[in-house]
């Protein structure tokens, strides 16, 4: 791996660690190296006359989805945007990152329902929402289990983050369907972190007692225990 390369994905990890601290000159450092390595990231990809073995280590798209990664972890969503929209001009496969990225524009598009009310919120979240969908649906193919299961785990970590306030009363009815296949792609791993899946399973019964689907919330419930 060319120099650039690994001094970049060095810097968006610590970048993500630092975030992650509590202490206020760690949280500034983590800032201040994510806005370094961006730009770095940004200028490098730009040039033509990157020195050979750094040019296409740099170039590929799985950097931007560090770098927009890191950025989230540091709540910098104008450059978590950038970098996803960088990465998906790219029209990169459709993998692990590809995934991730998906995630990523999740997590935007959630922030942007924060002020937003009534069904202008709905919409936006059910579009965050629509995101997790899309990367579900690529990690649970047959051609990627289980390799990709820790995704169908992250899919479901991202949803209930994504979601949360529509896990109220009288706005789960909107999160019913989507819930479902999050349950459903959570059981069909058989993830063993059984009290997570327990608590999706009492939402999922709150919602559909509350959409009148009184067996279905029984069922719910009957797996939880």
């Amino acid at each position: 791996m060319a120099l650039l390369d690994r001094n970049l994905r060095s810097s968006f990890a610590l970048a993500e660690a630092g975030a992650a601290n509590d202490q206020t000159d760690l949280v500034v450092t983590s800032t201040s190296v994510l806005d370094s390595a961006y730009k770095l990231l940004v200028q490098a990809r730009d040039q033509d006359n990157i020195v050979a073995p750094d040019s296409k280590a740099v170039k590929s798209p799985d950097l931007l989805v560090l770098g927009a990664e890191a950025a989230i972890k540091n709540k910098d969503f104008k450059t978590a945007h950038e970098a996803v929209r960088k990465f998906f001009l790219q029209a990169p496969p459709h993998d692990q990152f590809y995934c991730r990225a998906l995630y990523i524009q999740a997590l935007i598009e959630a922030e942007n329902a924060k002020p937003l009310n009534g069904s202008e919120a709905v919409y936006q979240l059910q579009k965050a929402i629509g995101y997790v969908l899309e990367a579900l649906e690529i990690a649970i193919l047959p051609d990627n289990s289980p390799r990709y299961n820790f995704l169908v785990y992250n899919a479901s970590v991202h949803y209930w983050h994504v979601a949360r306030p529509l896990l109220r009363t009288g706005a789960y009815q909107y999160a019913v369907e989507s819930m479902s296949k999050i349950v459903a792609a959570l059981e069909g791993i058989d993830d063993a972190d059984t009290m997570w899946r327990v608590r999706y399973l009492i939402s999922l019964a709150q919602g559909f007692d509350e959409a009148s689907e009184f067996d279905e919330a029984a069922k719910q419930v009957t797996k939880a225990r």
